[in-house]
């Protein structure tokens, strides 16, 4: 019966100290859901504790995306967040190349980490402008054109210059040969729009990405297909509608990718702050 009373009064002994230390874990950093740096700009960013830590807190950063293969910014190996302070600690982010990329803030006291979005965009000035008319295409750096993009233009040139020797054999004729471009713009409209619906569903994100052009082309593509159907009404021929396939494959294609893309932007993707939360 002592030994009973003696275990009671150790586990009454020991339960604040478990609420205390419990509290302790709900502790939340607050940093900015994303960033816009220059190229050789440096931006600290803050990252700020919901309360006093009653522990060191060591920050580490691990890059989960980037837009090339090497990395387009600079970041420190960690950084250190005293224990007994509820002071914000700064964060040095340096642009180095033009690109985007997503980094995770992780933490030495749990899993849960925090995404930092970071865009960097470079400041073309007259004198730089000129430079890039004279060297041409001397000198991109690391960027390169992709095999599959090569591959593309490869084929769409190859499709127009046979062509032309059929239009010149006089198989077709030359309005029809002309029509055929159109046909290639219908084709690079439609590929043109996947690379950046891949981009965001990778990234999980639209930011960096002005959702503005997206509605000013939606607007346009759906007033192009109201007039096509205002034409075949006020004919009374509906297929007018399809006597001009690249105007309302354009305006649909467009429509289609765009309603997407707002999807994304608006729905699955929405940013709903400007700071994100890491459980501590």
């Amino acid at each position: 019966m002592e030994h009973e009373m003696i275990g009671n009064s150790r586990n009454q002994l020991r339960s604040p100290l478990n609420l205390f230390c419990h509290a302790q874990t709900s502790v939340t950093l607050k940093t900015p859901a994303h960033v816009d740096l220059q190229i050789g700009e440096l931006q600290n960013i803050s990252v700020v504790p919901s309360a006093r830590l009653q522990e060191t807190l060591v920050v580490t950063f691990n890059v989960t995306f980037s837009s090339k293969q090497t990395s387009v910014v600079e970041l420190p190996e960690y950084i250190i967040l005293p224990a007994h302070s509820a002071n914000s600690t700064v964060l040095p982010v340096r642009g180095v190349e033009v690109g985007q990329t997503t980094v995770n803030l992780q933490n030495n006291r749990t899993s849960n980490v925090t995404r930092l979005e970071v865009l960097i965009d470079s400041v073309v000035t007259p004198q730089m402008f000129a430079i890039g008319i004279q060297e041409g295409k001397g000198n991109r750096g690391e960027q390169k054109v992709s095999k599959v993009t090569t591959g593309l233009l490869v084929a769409a040139w190859l499709f127009a210059l046979i062509t032309l020797f059929v239009t010149a054999a006089n198989k077709i004729t030359w309005l029809e040969y002309l029509y055929y471009f159109s046909y290639i713009k219908l084709v690079i409209t439609v590929i043109k729009y996947v690379p950046q619906a891949y981009m965001n569903y990778r990234r999980k994100s639209t930011i960096g990405w002005s959702i503005g052009n997206v509605l000013l082309d939606f607007t346009g593509g759906s007033f192009s297909i109201v007039q096509m159907f205002l034409q075949s009404y006020n004919n009374d021929e509906w297929l007018l509608i399809f006597g001009d396939p690249t105007k309302f494959g354009l305006g649909l294609f467009s429509v289609l990718f765009d309603i997407f893309f707002m999807i994304q932007h608006y729905c699955l993707y929405r940013q709903k702050s400007d700071y994100s939360l890491m459980d501590t």
